[in-house]
């Protein structure tokens, strides 16, 4: 028999009924393959995450890294960005270490006092308006209302200051180039002697470039012909406000930056649910119960459904206490643009779990996978995300005894991992020719394990020039000694990283060295390259006031120290939030787990192990693993959410307590 209260929902009954008809029906091989396997391959895949999340704790901590940009050829800071020439042959020096206009400082050692009591006020803070909202009648919509609206107003100010009239950015040039070009139907320009400087033959460099040190669009094309859909956003943007217009550029990201925050919201939310068996609630921005609820309790539902959840208040202040969040409207790239597209297809994909009807959940899931490819289009390397929803929908399908999506996922995921093919064939259609098969993905492994060479322009004021398995044109060498050749570009990079994993096996100390320095980059920049992609802009303003104070600010300087703090305030409520869901995950049936607790456990898991994963042996960036680094967002907000129970549910007891103690006193007088 079936308790039923007065309070649930009709979803909530149909659910619990179809859980009981379910179980009664099961076998114990059918209980072990429906209950035991996806509950250890969740629990294996929990502590697997929090170990890289305990890692990542102790290395922001035990050091920080900071990106410095150098004018090229002179080792001193923030310069022009002049063409080089080589001395012995007067051509351009178009990359390799002699144009490094990067370098990163690191700076290893036990923090300073200063580091732990930040950490502590910061942890207060969070945990505080945990435990405010599980004592106190705090609003959602006002919370959300309020954390959006200030994203919103922060980043457009961040913008506004910077009034960016031009963006040097190599990918970003040649981008906007074929977006001009595309826009203005100026088919020349991808023409194949179009803007060579040293002309056609004879150039000892591995691709023409223009005077602007650009590449051709033919060349780049060539090179990289999954960019086409990057050039498509550009093409886009600069069609609706105008060619190079990089302030409205920086404007939509800081929209889809705006959106990013609204998915991880309601992702939030869904990972604290504990009693609803369906996603609707925890995706509700507004009661949509009230068709189905007794008149008489409608008023009382509504103000229990419109109230914070104890992690959603900690959210809101992680989210706008992130300067990098606030910051990275300022890379002029289809980052932001993808990764939108991408967690608005996961909302969409966790909605279709709780549609009844098998054609409607199909549509929805449809839905959800083509905003994913719109997602893919824009930055390839979001094809992890997509695996990580495919996993997530299988999972909870399985939790549902749905079985017919569990297909229907991996089919529809499959297709949306090809979708980067569709811009590459309409810019071919337009341009005239292919594009080629261009560089293989071996040359991106090839980039991330390469030892980066040291710079002459290193110096006692500029240490630490080596940036483990960051760009370097090693991958642009073998394209052009192989004539752009697939099948031989695939033998020298295979070749290449034999003998480069070879190499690590034997040289422990060589590897430990390398990869650390490599996650130190990546991991531990504690503005993930913000502050030097805002400083990559040529500003109207020529820096002037609090933006020029921010850029220029050294490793001593209060917002150095700030943003350190915040990066490991992250990290270390990533951690805590991990291991009470991993508890939670021990301590339940996977039957008995809430639906919006299993899909998003399973995707933020999958998606943040990919994306950890898939950098330890790809090209090196910060502004790169920034994307899955907001993916904990959700679980320290999660932690905090549940030390704020813990605190409340003792601060109860202890007053609880104190009542009974003062109770017994009045009596004995």
């Amino acid at each position: 028999m079936i308790h039923i209260t007065m309070s649930e929902s009709l979803d909530d009954r149909m659910a619990r009924q179809r859980q009981h008809i379910v179980s009664s029906h099961m076998t114990t091989a059918h209980r072990v393959l429906a209950d035991t396997l996806p509950h250890i391959l969740l629990s294996l895949a929990l502590i697997f995450q929090l170990l890289i999340v305990t890692f990542l704790t102790v290395l922001s901590i035990a050091c920080t890294a900071y990106i410095i940009r150098v004018t090229k050829g002179t080792g001193e800071g923030n310069g022009s960005t002049d063409i080089l020439t080589n001395e012995k042959t007067g051509e351009p020096i178009l990359y390799g270490p002699e144009f490094l206009t990067q370098r990163m400082h690191f700076y290893h050692g036990w923090p300073s006092a200063v580091f732990w009591l930040g950490l502590l006020v910061m942890i207060a803070i969070v945990v505080g308006a945990a435990l405010l909202s599980s004592l106190q009648r705090v609003p959602e919509r006002t919370v959300r209302n309020v954390m959006l609206t200030v994203v919103a107003i922060v980043q457009l100010a961040w913008v506004a200051m910077m009034n960016t009239q031009a963006y040097p950015a190599a990918d970003t040039k040649s981008l906007a180039a074929i977006a001009n070009a595309w826009n203005a139907g100026d088919i020349s320009q991808f023409a194949k002697g179009a803007c060579n400087v040293n002309g056609i033959d004879g150039v000892s460099t591995p691709a023409y470039y223009c005077a602007s040190n650009t590449p051709a669009i033919y060349t780049y094309l060539h090179l990289y012909p999954f960019q086409a859909g990057p050039a498509m956003w550009f093409a886009l943007v600069f069609k609706i406000f105008g060619a190079d217009n990089y302030v409205a550029f920086q404007m939509v990201n800081a929209a889809c930056m705006v959106i990013i925050v609204a998915c991880l919201w309601s992702l939030t939310g869904m990972l604290m649910s504990d009693s609803p068996m369906t996603v609707r609630k925890a995706f509700s921005w507004n009661d949509s119960s009230h068709s189905r609820t007794p008149r008489s309790t409608r008023h009382c539902r509504s103000s229990l459904t419109t109230l914070v959840s104890p992690v959603q208040l900690p959210f809101a202040i992680l989210t706008i206490t992130c300067v990098p969040l606030m910051m990275m409207c300022s890379f002029c790239y289809t980052n932001m643009a993808g990764f939108m597209f991408v967690l608005l297809g996961v909302v969409i994909l966790a909605k279709s779990t709780d549609i009844r009807r098998p054609l409607a959940s199909v549509a929805a899931i449809i839905a959800g996978f083509s905003l994913c490819a719109a997602g893919v289009v824009f930055k390839t390397t979001f094809i992890i995300i997509v695996l990580a929803a495919i996993i997530a929908v299988v999972f909870t399908a399985w939790r549902m005894c749905c079985y017919w999506q569990m297909p229907v996922a991996i089919v529809l995921g499959a297709l949306t991992t090809k979708a980067t093919i569709i811009p590459e064939h309409i810019l071919e259609r337009f341009a005239g020719y292919s594009f080629g098969d261009g560089m293989p993905m071996s040359s991106w492994l090839v980039i991330g394990l390469r030892e980066r060479p040291s710079t002459a322009n290193a110096t006692a004021a500029l240490p630490g020039a080596n940036m483990q398995g960051f760009w370097t044109g090693i991958a642009l060498d073998i394209f052009n000694e192989s004539n752009g050749n697939l099948a031989e570009q695939k033998a020298i990079t295979n070749a290449f990283l034999t003998q480069r994993f070879h190499f690590f096996l034997t040289n422990l100390d060589a590897a430990f060295s390398f990869f650390l320095n490599k996650f130190e980059g990546e991991w531990a920049e504690p503005t993930f390259q913000s502050r030097y992609f805002s400083e990559l802009s040529v500003s109207g303003s020529s820096f002037d006031g609090l933006l020029a104070k921010i850029l220029s600010a050294d490793q001593t300087s209060l917002f150095s120290g700030y943003v350190n703090v915040c990066q490991s305030l992250l990290y270390l409520l990533a951690f805590v939030g991990l291991i009470f869901l991993l508890a939670r995950f021990l301590r339940q049936h996977f039957r008995s787990l809430p639906i919006p607790t299993i899909f998003t456990g399973t995707f933020l898991t999958a998606a943040f192990i990919g994306g950890f994963t898939c950098y330890i042996v790809w090209e090196a960036k910060g502004v790169y693993t920034f994307p899955f680094f907001l993916l904990l967002f959700p679980m320290a907000a999660y932690g905090a959410g549940r030390l704020g129970n813990c605190l409340g549910t003792a601060t109860k007891v202890f007053l609880r307590e104190k009542d009974y103690e003062h109770g017994q006193a009045l009596k004995r007088q």
